[in-house]
């Protein structure tokens, strides 16, 4: 399937991008979070520390055909400038850019080059355009701890 066109079931124009979104705007989980958590640290502390990682953040993503680029417009940066951790765009608090041609499996992170300044300038208009035209006006209630009570 990789490279191949997805079946199609309509007569409709394909779409010029695809848009997702991850997470419902609550904080990032840290090291300390996981050392609260009782231990031994098994199975349940996986449950727990996915769950608190899936609520944390804001995380949105648009992907055309040749890129991809995700954004958290919760996170803070100096001035709205992309920022990265690391000569690659490491983890931290990173936008992050993908070459989808040139990078089918995501392993470099481009957003910080400026020689891509055009492409992520034409990646946030159609992000802002699809997040003006679908956010919910009611957010998602946060989560008020880490992991679930009761089983």
């Amino acid at each position: 399937m990789q490279g191949a066109p997805l079946p199609v079931v309509t007569d409709a124009p394909a779409r010029e991008a695809a848009f997702s979104e991850y997470g419902s705007g609550g904080p990032p989980f840290t090291m300390k979070m996981l050392e609260e958590l009782p231990k031994p640290w098994g199975y349940d502390t996986i449950i727990a520390s996915l769950w608190a990682r899936e609520a944390e953040g804001r995380r949105k993503m648009v992907r055309t055909q040749r890129w991809k680029y995700v954004h958290d417009p919760m996170l803070v940066r100096n001035g709205g400038a992309t920022q990265t951790s690391g000569s690659d765009g490491g983890p931290g608090e990173v936008d992050e850019l993908y070459d989808l041609e040139n990078d089918p499996w995501e392993l470099r992170n481009l957003a910080h080059l400026p020689e891509y300044a055009d492409v992520i300038s034409d990646m946030r208009l159609k992000l802002a355009d699809w997040m003006i035209s679908t956010e919910d006006f009611v957010p998602v209630p946060l989560p008020r701890q880490v992991g679930r009570t009761g089983n």
